[in-house]
């Protein structure tokens, strides 16, 4: 797993906590926004009360975080941790970040939709869940594992369809005198021969094969490729369904500050109600989600 689920924020904080040095090894990417701002001044309280340094780097677009990768990571091995705050949860982090060994990332984002290679996929990457991953994109977590995993079934398929692209590549170098060899020599006749046993061997196996087996296997077979392509268009409409906006990023490090027994001050509510009126203000969220925050709240 690495989506974080909202009961769990405190683990990918520990993890911060586990790689902390002596020098700055956390490393803040900042979207330069009011929720961002907002959630910052909340987990940079938290950094302060565990002693843990941190650099701070706002950014505007992903083209900096990308120009920045060489200087403030690759060349920097203090650096352990990264965290952003309300950007890249819609990227593939390992597209604009150098993922080593001993790197953590944590993903603090209410953009939407999230890329499915940050919530599925990389293990250093630790995405935190407002509830949407956890209740609604299961279905999509299998379709994806499956497609990106694949089974046994779909690679012997895969395996066939492989020899026959290997046997039409052989007749093709043959038939057009490739490797040196000259058209109509012996070299040729007997490479074009050697090309077709391997086709000769299957046509045996399927003329063995019992017809009701060997439909059977047709209708698997069949079935397979219809069960991928579903997958595919799951996948796709997840994508396809636009831009739109989670819990907030100043909701989500309160909600941490909480976990991990830090008492809310009138400062981090102050910051996380500015952080979470201003997606309403600036209506990346309904009436109906705004209210949904303020219940989260008094339920903290």
């Amino acid at each position: 797993m690495v989506y974080v689920p909202s009961a769990r924020y405190e683990d990918a904080y520990r993890r911060i906590i586990d790689r902390a040095g002596a020098a700055a090894s956390v490393l803040l990417f900042v979207s330069m926004d009011v929720d961002a701002l907002c959630a910052l001044r909340i987990l940079t309280a938290l950094f302060k009360r565990d002693s843990i340094g941190y650099k701070i780097v706002p950014v505007s677009n992903y083209s900096e975080i990308a120009s920045m990768n060489q200087s403030l990571i690759v060349q920097n091995p203090q650096i352990k941790s990264v965290v952003f705050l309300n950007c890249a949860a819609q990227i593939d982090i390992q597209d604009f970040v150098t993922l080593r060994e001993d790197l953590n990332i944590m993903v603090i984002d209410s953009h939407r939709p999230f890329n499915l290679y940050n919530v599925f996929w990389h293990e250093q990457v630790q995405c935190l869940d407002d509830g949407d991953v956890e209740a609604n994109m299961q279905d999509l977590r299998l379709a994806f594992e499956s497609i990106e995993f694949g089974d046994s079934s779909s690679g012997e398929e895969s395996s066939d369809e492989d020899e026959n692209s290997d046997d039409e590549f052989s007749k093709e170098e043959v038939l057009e005198g490739g490797a040196g060899r000259k058209r109509g020599s012996s070299e040729m006749l007997e490479g074009l021969a050697k090309s077709d046993r391997p086709q000769q061997r299957r046509r045996k196996r399927r003329a063995d094969m019992d017809p009701e087996e060997f439909l059977r296997e047709q209708q698997r077979r069949a079935e397979r490729r219809e069960a991928r392509a579903e997958q595919q268009r799951l996948i796709q409409a997840y994508y396809s369904q636009g831009t739109y906006y989670g819990q907030s990023c100043a909701i989500s490090t309160l909600m941490l500050a909480e976990q991990l027994g830090q008492p809310p001050s009138l400062d981090t509510v102050w910051w996380a109600i500015v952080g979470a009126t201003s997606q309403q203000l600036l209506q990346l969220i309904d009436t109906n989600g705004y209210t949904e925050v303020v219940r989260r709240m008094r339920e903290m």
